[in-house]
């Protein structure tokens, strides 16, 4: 059958919680606690499915693989429950510690447990969707695209992974994955994860580090630059042989106890196992290995134990070695040092010195451009853009500056491909459906329809706000505010676009409305934490100084994130 993408629901009885004050680990997220009861619930899932296994994706739980069903074997990979266990652990105070999930450092993401952008993929040569694509802005300066497909007559789900740091600081990061519950072991140069019910084993070089169920790009925290992208990509294989894995290849896994061994092909060949048992004696029987069909060799006859598994296929090449135990752990190293970056108000005389340092050459020009644009010279900043990306070509946020420029210069829609790069890179990058919207004419007061999806994710419209007063796009940013509150009414948007006012001078009475309307007893999220949030929540408190709950918010966001 060909690869097949639907959508569904689940019934899952969960915990209910309640969010409590953030501290410096969870900020900008709040703080949960339990409730201390249970309901039952639906969520939306998203089925991810070829002739050898499905995946259950869902998208309120951050994306996570909840369950991983194998049709060969006719078993979960790993237990799957309709009742969810969360536990008390991780930044945010609760975690839950099931199924597959991304992770972008040690420890579960801020936004594990809460929604995700999400879109089906498809190929150029199927009018159907090959795969899905899950999006989303992570808190703490990254940002998150990553893709799974199951290919058509293929035994392994394709992961492909994009961290990028859209902020102008250096992000601590340490890209992964991590199933809930069991440990990673090293088989030969594959990672495989075993349960009762399953095993997966992982094709990927760029992952060497297991930790607490985590298995992770470096054995350390590194430092993503400003505006830098990591991208990798893994095969995962599931196999139902389960805790009794002895040895995963691309070729077969195998395992056995003192009552049968499974053989799980990868491949489909004719060949001969091999075994080796602890009195030294060798055994041959001929083999044939399926990737469709889970292999179980009953071993009752056989009164010594096995040492060593060899599998090798008719031409007698080896296509697995599986000794009685493989283990391989590695310690984790000291984080890196903070590197060294400009600031965003740099003057011109570092900008062009910075322009020969070869780490910097690519944010010189990002902020030369948002300099230009500063002064409405949109076709000089469009030329600095197009430089920093000779030095950094997989910037999607300057190729999607450099569009914007363009479009504030008079090109034409059709002329833009640089949005075609950019929704290459990060296809569900929020800020190119914004482009989309502020491309077209204005249409009355009925908010917008292209903009609906992103009310499933509504931090989004905060998001594209700052990244439109960083680049310097005021009036973009004043259109696009007055429409994000059609949509969503939070107390930032109002101090955003309050300030966007006072920037564009001679609107201090629309200013000072939007900051009385923002008025809240305490503050409530999405809180601030970019450095445009905060230069814009200064300034409005030096100019409405007697407004209480601006200085609160202010206040309260110092506790946690410097100010300056």
């Amino acid at each position: 059958m060909p690869a097949d993408v639907a959508e569904d629901s689940l019934e899952l009885a969960i915990e209910l919680l309640e969010a409590a004050e953030p501290d410096s680990e969870s900020y900008p997220f709040p703080r949960l606690r339990r409730l201390g009861r249970s309901e039952r619930r639906t969520f939306r899932t998203i089925l991810l499915e070829n002739q050898h296994f499905r995946i259950t994706v869902v998208p309120d739980l951050g994306g996570r693989i909840l369950r991983w069903e194998d049709m060969r074997s006719h078993q979960d990979i790993w237990d799957f429950n309709e009742r969810i266990d969360l536990l008390e652990a991780g930044g945010r105070g609760i975690e839950l510690a099931a199924g597959l999930q991304i992770r972008t450092r040690f420890g579960d993401r801020l936004n594990s447990m809460g929604p995700v952008a999400n879109a089906p993929d498809y190929t150029e040569e199927s009018e159907s969707p090959s795969g899905l694509w899950m999006g989303e802005v992570c808190g703490d300066g990254l940002s998150l695209n990553w893709r799974l497909a199951a290919p058509h007559d293929s035994p392994f789900l394709e992961l492909e992974v994009r961290a990028f740091n859209r902020s102008l600081e250096p992000v601590p990061y340490n890209g992964g994955i991590a199933v809930g519950g069991g440990s990673w072991r090293k088989s030969g140069d594959l990672w495989a994860w075993t349960s009762e019910g399953g095993t997966l084993a992982v094709e990927c070089p760029y992952l060497d580090y297991s930790e607490d169920g985590g298995l992770y790009r470096f054995n350390r925290h590194r430092y993503l630059a400003p505006h830098q992208l990591d991208a990798w990509t893994a095969k995962i294989y599931p196999s139902g042989i389960g805790d009794s894995l002895r040895g995963a290849s691309l070729s077969a896994h195998a395992g056995w106890n003192g009552e049968e061994m499974r053989i799980q092909g990868i491949e489909s060949y004719s060949g001969k196992a091999i075994v080796l048992t602890k009195s030294a004696r060798t055994l041959e029987m001929p083999l044939e290995v399926s990737r469709d069909l889970l292999l179980k060799i009953p071993l009752d006859s056989l009164k010594d134990e096995i040492e060593e598994l060899v599998v090798l296929d008719a031409d007698r090449a080896e296509r697995l070695r599986a000794p009685a135990a493989s283990i391989v752990s590695t310690a984790r190293a000291d984080e890196d040092p903070r590197p060294a970056c400009l600031e965003p108000d740099a003057e011109i005389r570092q900008l062009r010195d910075a322009e020969f340092d070869l780490g910097l050459r690519h944010l010189s020009h990002l902020l030369s451009g948002y300099g230009r644009l500063s002064m409405g010279d949109f076709l000089g900043a469009a030329g600095a853009f197009e430089q920093a990306l000779i030095f950094n070509g997989e910037d999607h946020l300057v190729w999607w500056a450099k569009a914007a420029a363009q479009r504030k210069g008079g090109a034409e829609a059709e002329e833009r491909t640089e949005l075609l790069n950019a929704h290459f890179l990060a296809p569900l990058e929020p800020v190119l459906r914004a482009e989309g919207f502020l491309a077209s004419p204005v249409h009355g007061r009925e908010k917008s329809a292209v903009l609906g999806p992103l009310e499933e994710t509504p931090e989004a419209f905060v998001e594209v706000a700052c990244l439109l007063l960083e680049a310097n796009f005021v009036q973009d940013a004043a259109r696009w505010l007055t429409e994000a509150l059609l949509h969503v009414d939070f107390p930032v948007l109002r101090y955003l676009l309050a300030h966007v006012y006072l920037e564009l001078g001679g609107m201090e009475v629309d200013a000072a409305e939007q900051v009385q309307l923002a008025i809240r007893e305490n503050p409530e999220p999405p809180y601030p934490y970019r450095r445009i949030e905060f230069r814009a929540l200064a300034k409005l408190a030096a100019r409405f100084p007697a407004d209480g709950s601006l200085r609160r918010l202010l206040d309260f966001a110092g506790r946690f994130r410097p100010l300056n």
